[in-house]
């Protein structure tokens, strides 16, 4: 059976999923070195991953409007 990854890059991190295991690795990824690109944490999914990453990337966001209306004055 071929193990279903997905590859997803945020910043200098990238987001590895394996669906069918249904497990997730952080690893840095730009890191030069191959030896430097292994996985830095790993688990599995869990029910509420979903929600807690969609509440990441809304503060996220908000710190990003923030900043362009500090620029914009």
């Amino acid at each position: 059976m071929k193990t279903e990854k997905q590859k997803l890059q945020v910043a200098h991190v990238t987001f590895e999923l394996d669906q069918s295991a249904c497990t997730f690795s952080l690893k840095a990824g730009e890191a030069v070195h191959a030896k430097d690109r292994r996985a830095l944490f790993s688990g599995h999914i869990t029910p509420e991953m979903g929600l807690q990453l969609r509440q990441l990337a809304e503060a996220v966001e908000d710190i990003r409007q923030l900043k362009l209306e500090v620029e914009d004055g």
